[in-house]
């Protein structure tokens, strides 16, 4: 164990610092690793070069900005957290040689994420609402999952490929417009209650300023909005074709769908990420639990009392978003998820019982449940990555 005290000498030069509201985020960006600290923090790691002892800056703290810090302690934070580069010239974090790796990635994600395709994004979303608003019937239903009546496997393992392919169409839009600003994006598989979600792990992003930091996270929704738009054209020009419509309006049903998911920010969906950001609250979702909790908890209470008052206003407002947002997850799924089940699987098992290995609707009832299968098999993945983070922030 590293033992500090104020002859050591320290290097914390390689992190980052971005301002956010009165506090200000610092972090490694290669380990990922981000933490809030106050003014003080800063000025204290600025003064880290590996040269001055902790003595020494404890000196120019009070010199220079009149500040008293606990050196000792926030050095043995720093160095929990694997935030020091050097200890007493001992290199304890690496640092990696800048690269041009991303590169092309980079032109790449520029091109899709620019100033002129942000106004084709935004026009994208404001057409779709003006389409459904004067033509409600291009409004899906659960119904659309299946876009062949006698063939329920044949529809699920559709809408299992295009939602599929429409998911790695959405992460990867948060990939470019992340990979854009030089900010690497890694993906795992996670659960959200019953559901089983990708998530883009875009931590980085808190490296760089925050005005910023706001595109990579609607990145997947501006792409939904396109895709979205585009099948409700579609779906008007080949309206005489049943089959077109069919597909077309499976798909206005799943980017539907995911639109709906998005405003369930409890669930840390993208949304949720715009709020923190704009908010400048590390843990928005945190604190409107605990406004919540403080109704019955005495513990709850002393922790409510030691947020700052813009803190308790903030968490508030967003634990009555926190209260909509479960009534509407309950919704999400009682209105599509759980009636799109019960009805393949009703039909799953009648065409299994009725009908011989040698019929069609035999296999057809196989996919199903090969498919219902596949799915448990990621959400037991996801259930397994989720239960590691718990872990972790525990």
């Amino acid at each position: 164990m590293i033992s500090v005290n104020l002859t050591s000498k320290v290097s914390a030069n390689h992190l980052t610092v971005q301002k956010d509201g009165e506090e200000y985020t610092i972090g490694d960006p290669e380990q990922s690793i981000y933490i809030r600290i106050p003014i003080e923090g800063v000025l204290t790691i600025e003064l880290m070069d590996g040269i001055n002892t902790l003595d020494e800056i404890s000196d120019l703290l009070k010199k220079n900005h009149d500040v008293e810090v606990d050196i000792i302690d926030f050095v043995e934070t720093l160095l929990e957290l694997n935030l020091i580069h050097k200890f007493n010239d001992e290199v304890l974090v690496a640092l990696k040689a800048s690269n041009n790796e991303g590169g092309i990635r980079e032109k790449v994600g520029r091109f899709f994420f620019n100033k002129f395709a942000v106004l084709i994004y935004l026009t994208s979303f404001i057409a779709s609402v003006i389409i459904f608003t004067y033509n409600p019937e291009f409004l899906p239903s659960y119904q659309d999952y299946f876009i062949f009546n006698e063939s329920v496997g044949l529809s699920l393992l559709i809408l299992f490929l295009i939602s599929w392919s429409l998911t790695i169409l959405h992460e990867s839009a948060h990939y470019f417009a992340a990979v854009s600003l030089g900010v690497p994006v890694n993906f795992k598989i996670s659960i959200r209650w019953f559901w089983m979600v990708i998530e883009a792990n875009m931590n980085s992003l808190w490296s760089i300023e925050r005005k910023k930091r706001y595109l990579p996270f609607l990145a997947g929704m501006a792409w939904d909005s396109v895709i979205l738009l585009l099948a409700l054209v579609f779906q008007y020009i080949y309206q005489q074709d049943l089959i077109i419509v069919g597909y077309m309006r499976l798909i206005v049903l799943i980017q539907i769908y995911k639109f709906l998911w998005h405003l369930l920010i409890f669930f840390r969906t993208d949304l949720y990420y715009v709020l923190i950001t704009i908010t400048n609250s590390s843990n928005l979702l945190g604190q409107a639990v605990l406004y919540l909790k403080k109704i019955y908890s005495k513990s709850a209470r002393i922790e409510w009392s030691k947020l700052k008052q813009n803190e308790q206003a903030i968490s508030r407002v967003f634990s009555f978003i926190y209260l909509v947002g479960i009534f509407s997850a309950i919704l999400l799924f009682s209105f599509f998820s759980i009636p799109g089940f019960l009805i393949a699987v009703s039909k799953a098992i009648t065409n299994l019982a009725n009908n011989s290995w040698q019929s069609l609707y035999f296999w057809d009832g196989t996919i199903v449940i090969v498919l219902a299968f596949f799915n448990l098999a990621l959400w037991i993945v996801g259930a397994y990555n989720r239960s590691k983070e718990l872990k972790r922030a525990t």
